[in-house]
């Protein structure tokens, strides 16, 4: 009877190895690599700058200490919560995210968060990234001489945040 259980332990299926965050998160530039896009990894002290620079610009003043807590802690963080509502757009641009996100430039950067403040931020030029591709990955994309943010979220909803337009109704 043991023989037979250690013959059915053998052969259970195993469960797959736990990938890291941070391997993870390399497999994904590599495939940027491949897709050929532009960017280049930002030093760890150049990715506090954006997330500060993020929340000035950004953040709702009220949930401003919320947002540097939780970009201080080890979870992921879900930026749409602490955005400035007025400034939220509710319809999808037209010709694409990206487009609108650099104001129409093609030669324009922008810089990628990730949900974990812990990994680095990237600086892309988005004419070399798909849209499709750039929205299936949820963090966020900041353009600050646009002053236009783009969250994608983990149910891939695309959040357009506009400083230079305002709404009444939020």
């Amino acid at each position: 009877m043991t023989a037979a259980l250690a013959v059915l332990r053998s052969e259970a299926p195993r469960a797959a190895p736990a990938v890291s965050t941070t391997d993870l998160h390399r497999r994904q530039l590599d495939r940027l690599k491949r897709l050929g896009v532009e960017f280049s990894t930002l030093p760890r002290a150049d990715h506090a700058v954006l997330l500060r620079r993020f929340a000035d610009a950004f953040v709702d003043p009220a949930r401003r200490q919320d947002f540097l807590l939780a970009i201080a802690g080890a979870r992921p963080l879900d930026y749409d919560r602490y955005l400035r509502a007025e400034h939220i757009r509710a319809l999808v641009p037209l010709g694409g995210s990206l487009s609108w996100l650099s104001g129409g430039r093609t030669a324009a950067r922008c810089h990628r968060l990730e949900r974990r403040a812990s990994l680095p931020a990237l600086d892309l030029l988005v004419a070399t990234i798909e849209d499709t591709w750039a929205t299936s990955w949820p963090g966020m994309l900041v353009s600050f001489p646009a002053g236009r943010a783009l969250i994608i979220t983990l149910d891939y909803e695309r959040i357009h945040c506009d400083l230079q337009r305002a709404t009444p109704y939020r």
